[in-house]
């Protein structure tokens, strides 16, 4: 499924590259309080939002939901979701103020939570797991534009294929094209791709 708006106003080039010069704060922290609104009148065709379902071999459900993209306002929703038999994993949950969540029912886990008692909406006497938050300062911070940007430096330096390789994009770029097939067509789209 699809939606998207097929107007937007964009950037002055220039504004935004001024507005990218201050993301990166001292503190560590990567965000701008004074974003400017754009200003110049374009047609989109891109997707504002997207939700994929893929079926992996060995009965496994992936779901992709792209959410609009933008640096100014990144989706309030969690970045990343894997679930499975015994468990759950969430990657910035929001309101948890913590990089990596878990719910598991593996009661003898160190990272069981348990809720003794069960929402009204679930079975009666099902055991439900609660959420472990790992605290804020657990895992070193990771500055992405940062590496990435010395991970580039490295391979030019060093005459290196970079670790984000073609064929990765090649990957995603059949996983994009399916989906919005799928999305225009109403059918499921065989995937050839192995990533």
């Amino acid at each position: 499924s699809t939606v998207s708006v097929p107007e937007r106003m964009r950037y002055n080039d220039d504004v935004f590259t001024n507005w990218l010069k201050g993301f990166n704060r001292g503190d560590g922290g990567s965000h701008n309080d004074a974003a400017v609104p754009g200003d110049i009148p374009t047609e989109c065709e891109a997707f504002d939002n997207t939700m994929t379902l893929i079926q992996w071999p060995g009965d496994l459900l992936g779901c992709v939901i792209a959410n609009a993209v933008s640096f100014i306002a990144p989706p309030p929703s969690p970045r990343l979701v894997v679930c499975g038999e015994k468990g759950s994993l969430i990657f910035d949950m929001p309101g948890s103020g913590s990089q990596l969540s878990i719910a598991t029912n593996v009661v003898d886990s160190p990272y069981h939570v348990s809720r003794p008692t069960p929402p009204a909406w679930t079975n009666v006497g099902r055991q439900e797991a609660g959420w472990y938050h790992f605290p804020a300062n657990y895992f070193a911070p990771f500055r992405y534009y940062k590496a990435s940007t010395e991970h580039l430096y490295a391979c030019i330096e060093h005459d290196q294929d970079p670790i984000p390789s073609m064929e990765w994009g090649l990957h995603v770029a059949e996983v994009m094209i399916a989906s919005r097939t799928a999305s225009e067509t109403g059918q499921a789209q065989q995937l050839k791709t192995t990533f």
